[in-house]
């Protein structure tokens, strides 16, 4: 599952809702447009979560996410740390898939008014 999960979270960072006529935001090019450096983790992080969310309590959900560096889920070594610490937060969180994304999203600078006169 957390494989399927993974490769599932590659696709929404590589296709491309108007080429399957659906509605595309302004500035959006992507499902999810994250940053290159950040697929892998993104990948990882909504794999590992989607293994977190299968609890259903909150408290468990979280003592689930602080073992997971030490239960060395189908991570790299390399990125061990910075996805468990992204799971953990995320398990803390209110909606965690929201807090992998914005972790791991391109961000934007937006323009005021005044600028784009």
């Amino acid at each position: 599952m957390t494989s399927f999960v993974h490769e599932a979270a590659h696709l929404l960072h590589y296709l491309k809702p108007a080429h399957y006529g659906l509605h595309v935001r302004r500035g959006q090019e992507r499902f999810v447009d994250i940053e290159f450096c950040h697929r892998e983790l993104f990948a990882f992080a909504c794999g590992a979560y989607s293994r977190v969310v299968r609890h259903n309590e909150h408290k468990s959900r979280i003592s689930f996410a602080e073992e997971m560096k030490e239960r060395a889920f189908s991570f790299p070594r390399d990125q061990i740390e910075e996805v468990a610490a992204l799971v953990l937060s995320a398990s803390r969180a209110r909606n965690g898939w929201r807090v992998i994304r914005e972790a791991t999203v391109i961000r934007r600078v937006r323009r005021s008014a005044r600028e784009s006169h």
